[in-house]
């Protein structure tokens, strides 16, 4: 022990210098293995944006798009390149750029308005100042599943809960446009059914992840006034596919002065079904508890009729 304290005293200087080369060598490995972790991982799936679908507009992909992981990275059909560039406008909060990648269909039906646009979609999923890390698969043909979530190595949040959102790539008119916000498209029917002097026709449907809207216009050319449904039973109004599998409406949101039509008179009436997407083909939509003469009802009449309408 003496000695070792003698050599240590003798060439404390050496000593030291070398444990603070070895601290020093130790501290640089582990920084670059950070900085080849976190490189790696942001190039995990990355394609390079092409030109073969984006739209003409005057965004500039900058390096945001580190931020955009792509699980299917040797999908066929290169709709990578627009969702990428959609999320990185919204990344970079250019919200006109970001706007002109919505298609019509999902303008109408969600966003009518840019302003609606920022405040509901925009806002909602890439708010704060931190910009959102995408994470993207293929769900089904066309249509993606994309995860929002801040980055963990920037906030520390290990806990942080992503924002989902499907995005499905649509043809409008010649260009590759996006529907949003669990949005998958509309549809145009057009099929007339009539039976009691009463014309039903099934104009366009709504198809959303979790369920289908349709457009129905209904034309009451019997003598009395008709009831469409008396809104007491949940099960009463429901698509029906060819096996026989039933698809009940969400009655409650039926706006009940719109069951009720005068005679000679029409209207027009949305009614969204439990549905989810990838579900069979339904093949008609049933009214059970239509009502022929509304007078009647009020007085304690409660025969009701079944009206099938075919899609």
């Amino acid at each position: 022990m003496h000695r070792l304290r003698e050599f240590y005293y003798s060439n404390k200087a050496m000593i030291w210098r070398i444990a603070s080369i070895i601290v020093f060598f130790f501290v640089l490995i582990q920084l670059i293995n950070y900085m080849v972790a976190r490189r790696n991982a942001n190039n995990v799936g990355k394609i390079p944006v092409t030109n073969s679908n984006v739209i003409n507009t005057n965004s500039t992909n900058s390096d945001n798009n580190t931020n955009i992981v792509f699980k299917d990275k040797n999908n066929s059909n290169n709709y990578n390149s627009i969702i990428e560039s959609f999320i990185t406008a919204c990344n970079n909060k250019e919200i006109e750029v970001a706007y002109g990648y919505i298609s019509e269909d999902c303008k109408r039906e969600l966003y009518p308005s840019i302003e609606l646009f920022k405040e509901k979609y925009v806002d909602y999923i890439f708010n704060g100042s931190i910009k959102k890390i995408s994470m993207i698969e293929n769900w089904s043909g066309n249509i993606y599943k994309v995860d929002f979530k801040e980055d963990m190595m920037i906030t520390g949040n290990k806990n942080e809960q992503s924002i989902q959102d499907y995005i499905a790539v649509v043809n409008q008119d010649g260009q590759t446009k996006l529907n949003v916000n669990n949005f998958f498209g509309t549809k145009k029917i057009g099929r007339t059914t009539t039976k009691y002097n009463i014309e039903m026709t099934v104009e366009s449907k709504n198809v959303y992840k979790d369920y289908e809207e349709y457009t129905i216009k209904v034309k009451n050319n019997s003598e009395n006034t008709i009831l469409l449904d008396t809104q007491e039973d949940t099960k009463s109004i429901y698509l029906r596919d060819r096996n026989n599998i039933k698809y009940y409406s969400y009655s409650h949101e039926i706006v009940s002065n719109l069951l009720k039509i005068d005679s000679g008179y029409s209207n027009q009436i949305k009614i969204k079904f439990a549905k989810t997407y990838n579900s069979a083909t339904p093949t008609s939509i049933v009214f059970s508890n239509l009502i022929l003469n509304y007078n009647q009802y009020l007085d304690g009449n409660t025969e009701k009729q079944e009206f099938i309408l075919n899609i």
